[in-house]
């Protein structure tokens, strides 16, 4: 079959134009004079297959009727000029192939968890840690801070006096934009202004200083990143890394995982956060939703469920600090059990990563992928690779 189809990768998701103001529908019409573009240069070099990537995102954002009429038009614009099969390789994807097939599209989906793959390059030739059992500490590394599994939890732990040197290792970085600031503050109507502030003065923390410059990231428009020259950061270069000491120096994360904006509606993917700590040989609890909670345990995740002994979630915070607290109390009398869990879960990132690799070995031998092509896309420590910014292409 090596010898049938000819295949070319090409990005198929962009998320700025270089503006102030992001528009989706500006966004689209680049995108899709991006991809043709990229299919003329395919076709000149003699494919006859797309595999169009959506490895960060996946459709994460794009289950609605604009960007199924924009993988309508491409199809049709490659099909004219001689493409003979479509791929789409998603980063994130769950039953989107009933999805395309709803819609007359006429693409055939290979799940890839890029998150996963870039944990594994990045640490891959790491010396990683064992788990510290004889620590009594816990580690929670915020981002965002405008959830409330991150500023209202980090409360939490404040107000149960758990936010400090002895208990704890963590990161906290204040809100920055007045949308933000606003919803935080909003967030912990049980503080008066003082409280409020004399909080967010104590607990702003970071265990590095990448995440640190970069902070700023995850509200800036296209134009800013330009201008604030983000993939120059370190953090971009390699945002899965950090130093294994904090592992080390603790014995169970506390995990408050990506978010959701409207259109996306779909909690079923780990990003960083988790595979981070799964990786470090770190047990951890899931600040999280149900739904969440179970894709983990679809991945072969063991969430420490028979070691805590509150009900918790996102909602239920109250839960997650008492079932540290409880974790911490009785973690000496389950080491083994607890290190089982741990020795459990890597193996489970392991199997994603070789599922990962069989995929591409699939890819490479059907469509007549360069093993450098292969290593540029997909084996990568971040996703700067995938990012760009252009100006609006009318």
């Amino acid at each position: 079959m090596s010898g049938k189809y000819k295949g070319k990768c090409i990005n198929f998701e962009l998320w700025y134009t270089d503006e102030d103001e992001q528009d989706l529908n500006r966004i689209y019409h680049t995108l899709e004079r991006l991809i043709k573009q990229d299919i003329d240069t395919a076709i000149t070099e003699g494919c006859n297959a797309v595999i169009g990537l959506l490895l960060y995102e996946g459709f994460l954002y794009k289950d609605h009727k604009e960007y199924y009429d924009l993988l309508k038009r491409v199809h049709d614009y490659g099909t004219q000029k001689g493409i003979k099969k479509f791929i789409l390789v998603c980063g994130i994807v769950w039953d989107y192939q009933n999805k395309l097939i709803e819609n007359g599209l006429d693409y055939t989906i290979i799940p890839f968890d890029y998150s996963a793959n870039a944990m594994w390059v990045s640490y891959q030739y790491k010396q990683l840690p064992n788990w510290n059992s004889n620590s009594n500490k816990f580690l929670f590394l915020g981002g965002v801070a405008n959830r409330p599994n991150r500023i209202k939890l980090t409360a939490k732990f404040y107000d149960a006096g758990l936010l400090d040197n002895k208990s704890a290792i963590w990161s906290f970085f204040p809100p920055y934009t007045s949308e933000d600031k606003i919803g935080c503050r909003q967030l912990l109507p049980h503080y008066n202004d003082i409280q409020y502030k004399d909080f967010i003065q104590y607990a702003s923390r970071a265990v590095d200083s990448k995440y640190e410059t970069a902070q700023t990231y995850s509200r800036a428009s296209g134009k800013e990143w330009k201008e604030k020259k983000y993939l120059e950061t370190d953090f971009f270069k390699d945002p899965n890394f950090i130093d294994q000491q904090i592992y080390i120096k603790s014995s169970i994360s506390v995990i408050s995982e990506g978010h959701v904006y409207p259109p996306a509606y779909d909690y079923r993917f780990l990003t960083e956060k988790t595979w981070r700590a799964v990786i470090n040989k770190h047990p951890f609890i899931l600040a999280d939703c149900t739904q969440r909670k179970e894709f983990a345990k679809q991945q072969g995740l063991d969430l420490f469920e028979d070691i805590f002994i509150d009900k918790y979630s996102d909602v239920n915070l109250e839960g997650v600090v008492s079932n540290v607290k409880h974790f911490l109390k009785v973690k000496d009398n389950n080491k083994e059990l607890i290190q089982e869990k741990v020795n459990n879960n890597y193996r489970a990132f392991l199997n994603v990563i070789k599922g990962n690799e069989q995929k591409l070995k699939y890819l490479q031998q059907l469509f007549s992928l360069t093993e450098i092509e292969i290593n540029a896309w997909f084996r990568q420590k971040s996703f700067d690779h995938l990012f760009r910014i252009p100006e609006f292409i009318e």
